[in-house]
């Protein structure tokens, strides 16, 4: 029996270690829980005990089981492997057709956090697509990174400020095209919320409350405007924090620089 065989050949294999990975049960209990003949988890739970993934222990007169310290680390893998799977069963071209550089490696080791994710196609590179509005109206607090110019996300994230937790981190050249074209919306969005300004970065993105929104490069340098990843689960959330978190370490917080922003 190879790892490979318990993570691609039997789904209820996975659910035996997940069962018993927080609290032992007898065969019966196991039988009642997984709605299987105690025959069938018998020839199920061989294998896994030979690997050393689950354990018998006898209390009393009865004979329980449960998942072994090794079979807890087989087990989170073989999740991560079934969460990657659907990542790139739902997002595979995204990804293989994007530049990944922006991403750090860490977090694309973690990609599959991204379960659950869709690729929107849009019609209009100037449309924000609909989900995306979703997740940004619907969430309490909002932070992003951009390192295109949109026309609507100056008046758009001004608005949201005055009645969320808004935190933007923009590119140098964005920043400077903001200053030049948007000063009345940006000294008025800095009264709420949160600016930064870093060097570069290829890629934008939204982590908020409800959800998770990437876009990235093409191979050949250009931005990507049609599609967008787009996720609302939880895992989503805390990887899109992750992100964000990096990218803040390299920004510069404009609101603890002397600066004068009706002269600039």
């Amino acid at each position: 029996m190879k790892f490979f065989e318990i993570s691609g050949r039997s789904h209820l294999k996975l659910e035996i270690l997940e069962l018993l990975a927080n609290n032992p049960k007898t065969l019966s209990e196991l039988s009642e829980n997984l709605n299987k003949t105690k025959s069938t988890l018998s020839f199920q739970m061989k294998p896994l005990i030979d690997l050393g993934l689950i354990r018998k222990i006898r209390r009393g007169r009865n004979v329980y089981y449960e998942t072994t310290e090794l079979g807890a680390i087989v087990k989170d893998r073989i999740v991560e492997l079934l969460k990657l799977k659907d990542v790139l069963t739902n997002a595979g071209d995204f990804f293989r057709n994007h530049d990944l550089s922006p991403i750090p490696k860490v977090l694309l080791n973690e990609i599959h956090m991204l379960r659950g994710c869709k690729v929107f196609v849009k019609d209009n590179p100037y449309e924000l697509h609909p989900e995306w509005m979703d997740i940004v109206k619907g969430s309490a607090w909002i932070y992003g990174l951009s390192s295109v110019y949109h026309r609507d996300f100056p008046e758009l994230f001004k608005n949201l400020a005055k009645e969320r937790e808004v935190k933007i981190i923009l590119t140098e050249d964005v920043f400077g095209k903001v200053m030049r074209e948007c000063k009345e919306q940006l000294s008025e969005f800095l009264k709420y919320g949160r600016f930064f300004v870093c060097k570069n970065a290829k890629l934008a993105f939204i982590v908020a409350e409800k959800g998770f929104t990437l876009s990235l490069y093409n191979l050949n340098g250009t931005y990507d405007s049609l599609r967008v990843l787009i996720c609302k689960t939880d895992e989503a959330v805390k990887w899109g924090l992750k992100l964000f978190e990096h990218y803040l370490t390299h920004s510069t917080d404009k609101i603890k620089i002397d600066w004068n922003i009706n002269s600039a």
